[in-house]
């Protein structure tokens, strides 16, 4: 096949040191470090004051002191622009973790569309008249592997009528006739004739679901979502964002804290594949057919997981959840999916933590430490059952120590720290106006809260239908004292309003209960087993007053059910 996935959307975490290289220009930007210690295959990423050898690369090792960088291993080498200095960190692990808010990009490239790299250009040898077209003689076969045929394509160059042409006869492999008028004034013997794939375009088969060899794949199989079709583009690439198609296959809208899967939620993640193939207009001589070849199979080299997730913009993960990810070093360690450099746990509530698990290997655990009074009272562990890979929810419950702090660190099987230790306030003060809500977050994890301030209660009327009687049909009673009304109510609905406000809070936890106002799902919580969504109005919230030391956030909420009302 003459096409090939060169780039796949995989994620990178760094390692920790900056490294310092210089560029010089030498058959492209070439970059000295004495003893780099790089191989050839490793990425790096670039930062530095010259904008086109920032971001991530591909590197190519020339010598023990000396590399290149490429976009993808088959690229062109980056050209030199600039001299001096730059600094990079190097790769220590990549992986497939996805945000599937953003882009999840593909590219391939074909060599043979629209430029052919494959069937040789044949030089024209001759060129004559037959039944008023152009009849070539060619150096070689037109067509590398297979036969040309009538009503195929081939494209002169370096001649006077530059152009794509289709074969009108075929007598052999270097003889064809073409429909290019005769005329005794083009100039054909200075060029070449070259095989030409008309309609030429890729077919990109999307796959999405739970991998096959996974412990769950029953619940989420993979399937194809959709096949696209894509044109290359003048220097033969595709590139494709498949992320909208596979946000199928995630429940963005989901809040199931008693789903059969759990710990795993496989509700906010998905795995991810594609394969390919090429097409174009084929002949048999007597009729033009489309030719598919067949698909090649990605998922042996790439299988990409997505995450109902979506990352700031302007990051140096960009789409990838790299920060989430357990590294192999202390500086790498991945962090729990929540918006919370402290969260806060109510304890007469259901509280849950939210982390990307990307091992098939079984015996993670928690490690929960449980402080009183900043004295530490108990270190427990957390066994997590094992699901292979995934988002997983682990529920936090209290120890009966009456702890005001729990420390929760990730650790595998051969007691490796995986995650930085995450120290979670717990909250015991009784209160009248509890009100507990919890909203996914923009990690793909769910954030709580306990608003205790007084609130303001009140109904929201969005609909009042009225009718009014024909005031003849039952004449003479329409008026006078025993009458009652010529217009009369048909139908109400209304739902109920609630404003909310927070006790005093910290600039950091405010920084994070504001995200409730960007969530597209907020619910209040009851319990474990019963929570009810709500919406939070959009044109409510209020923190404070520039100068103001206190901080507070108050917004409304509206229910999304109707009060119940009769109706004609």
């Amino acid at each position: 096949m003459a096409l090939s996935v060169i780039k796949r959307p995989q994620g990178y975490i760094l390692d920790t040191t900056e490294v310092t290289a210089t560029v010089t220009s030498s058959s492209g930007a070439l970059f000295t470090k004495a003893s780099h210690g790089l191989t050839t295959g490793d990425f790096i990423f670039i930062k530095s004051t010259i904008s086109s050898y920032n971001g991530y690369w591909y590197v190519n090792v020339a010598t023990i002191n000396t590399f290149r960088i490429y976009e993808y291993a088959t690229a062109t080498v980056q050209a030199y622009t600039v001299g001096g200095s730059i600094s990079y960190y190097k790769s220590i692990l990549t992986h497939g973790w996805n945000c599937v808010h953003l882009p999840i990009v593909y590219k391939l490239k074909s060599s043979i569309y629209p430029t052919n790299g494959v069937d040789t250009a044949r030089t024209i040898t001759t060129f004559s008249n037959y039944n008023g077209y152009t009849y070539l003689v060619l150096s070689g076969d037109v067509k590398n592997t297979g036969t040309a045929s009538a009503l195929e394509q081939v494209i002169l160059t370096g001649t006077t009528v530059d152009g794509t042409y289709q074969i009108l006869n075929w007598f052999s492999d270097t003889n064809i006739v073409i429909d290019l008028p005769y005329s005794g004034s083009n100039m054909l013997s200075s060029g070449t004739a070259q095989y030409y794939y008309w309609n030429y375009h890729a077919r990109i088969k999307i796959y999405a679901g739970i991998k096959a060899s996974h412990g769950l794949t029953a619940f989420k199989p993979y399937e194809n979502v959709v096949e696209i079709k894509a044109v290359p583009d003048s220097s033969g690439i595709i590139t494709v964002n498949i992320a909208d198609y596979i946000k199928k296959k995630i429940e963005v809208l989901k809040n199931d804290t008693i789903k059969d899967t759990l710990p795993n939620n496989i509700d906010a993640w998905c795995d991810f594949y594609i394969t390919y193939a090429e097409s174009y207009d084929d002949s048999n001589g007597y009729t033009v057919e489309e030719y598919v070849s067949s698909y090649g199979d990605d998922s042996s080299t790439f299988e990409g997981k997505a995450i109902n997730a979506m990352l700031p913009f302007k990051t140096r993960s960009s789409g990838a959840m790299s920060d989430y990810v357990s590294g192999v070093t202390a500086a790498t360690r991945q962090s729990f999916l929540t918006a919370f450099t402290s969260p806060v746990m109510s304890s007469a509530y259901y509280f849950d933590i939210s982390f990307i698990k990307n091992t098939t290997s079984a015996g993670d655990y928690i490690k929960r430490e449980v402080y009183l009074d900043d004295v530490l009272k108990q270190v427990y562990t957390d066994t997590i059952t094992d699901y292979d890979d995934g988002v997983y929810r682990h529920e936090i419950t209290q120890s009966g120590w009456s702890e005001d702090r729990i420390d929760i660190t990730l650790y595998n099987s051969s007691n490796v720290q995986l995650s930085d230790t995450l120290t979670i306030e717990v909250d015991a003060e009784c209160a009248e106006q509890d009100f507990y809500l919890t909203w996914l977050n923009n990690l793909g994890g769910f954030d709580y809260w306990n608003f205790k301030a007084r609130k303001t209660y009140s109904i929201d009327v969005f609909q009042n239908t009225t009718q009014e009687k024909n005031i003849y049909t039952n004449w003479p009673k329409s008026y006078g004292e025993f009458s009652d009304t010529i217009t009369e109510q048909t139908s109400r609905g209304s739902r109920d309003i609630i404003q909310v406000s927070s006790q005093l809070i910290s600039t950091a936890q405010e920084d994070s209960i504001k995200q409730i106002f960007s969530s597209p799902l907020v619910q209040v919580v009851v319990s474990k087993y019963d929570k009810r969504t709500i919406i939070v109005s959009p044109s409510s919230y209020n923190i404070r007053k520039d100068k103001d030391d206190t901080r507070s956030i108050t917004f409304e909420i509206r229910y999304t059910d109707n009060i119940p009302s009769q109706g004609l």
